[in-house]
């Protein structure tokens, strides 16, 4: 017994193994399957992904197609760019036209991922004629919500020129940006947790290595720190250092667009 909603969210958490929940892929199939078969779409759509991937299950592409068409023919986005990205991967049935159809229908509906896919059809010419303006507009979208694989493809497009004028200081920010969410952003991560247990030495280090590679919130964050909080038990920098790279720090985060930086140089 049970909600649908209820087992769709259990099955979630235990296929992702999010929220604090084990990941569980055999616990995960038992929820989903009882919650698509009692209509819900979102159990749909994520029992589609197990089988498309064979993730707990054995991979089975026409079950997968069939529980993606069940989600996507109730409007549900994810579901549409599931089935669209099935019409893609390379099999007898492929159909560009097709997948593009539903890209841009999930797309219509918001979703990111939907978005992204369609405007690199769109920017490449297939399955659709080739509309590089309108493939920036969508790619913008995507990056609006947070897209990473489209904050990479926008800033390229950027900087080549490609549906718009050439800016390679806004394709440089793009691809910096997604830089910093890649794995270097681990050391701002690093330097946050640093900081929040009262390692400042620590933090400043973290956060000097990514502002050397052009992270401007690292920069930002490093010339805080040394202002405010040095020296001090937690920093054995001098005063005098500490100003003097504080302002270094601060002028690079000013050069490279933060505005809180070119505020407090004003200042």
């Amino acid at each position: 017994q049970g909600d649908a909603r209820a087992q769709a969210w259990l099955g979630h958490r235990y296929y992702w193994g999010a929220g604090g929940v084990a990941r569980d892929r055999a616990r995960a199939l038992d929820y989903l399957q009882r919650a698509a078969n009692d209509g819900n779409v979102e159990a749909q759509y994520n029992l589609g992904v197990m089988y498309a991937y064979g993730h707990g299950v054995e991979k089975d592409r026409n079950t997968s197609l069939a529980l993606f068409r069940k989600a996507a023919d109730q409007g549900y986005t994810a579901a549409l760019n599931g089935l669209a990205l099935s019409l893609t991967d390379g099999s007898p049935d492929n159909n560009l036209t097709q997948a593009f159809h539903y890209f841009n229908k999930s797309a219509a509906g918001g979703n990111a991922d939907g978005l992204y896919n369609s405007a690199l059809l769109l920017k490449d010419g297939r399955g659709i004629a080739r509309d590089e303006a309108t493939a920036v507009v969508y790619m913008r979208r995507a990056v609006h919500a947070d897209h990473q694989a489209a904050r990479i493809a926008l800033g390229t497009m950027m900087i080549e020129g490609r549906g718009t004028a050439p800016d390679c200081h806004e394709g440089t920010l793009l691809l910096k940006a997604a830089a910093e969410r890649g794995r270097w952003g681990i050391l701002l991560r690093d330097g946050l947790e640093a900081y929040m247990r009262g390692d400042i030495s620590a933090a400043i280090l973290s956060y000097k290595a990514a502002s050397e590679l052009g992270f401007e919130v690292a920069q930002s964050n490093t010339a805080w720190l040394l202002q405010n909080l040095c020296p001090s038990a937690r920093c054995d920098v001098s005063r005098a250092q500490a100003l003097d790279e504080a302002l270094r720090f601060l002028e690079l985060a000013a050069a490279n667009g933060n505005a809180d930086a070119q505020r407090r140089l004003a200042d």
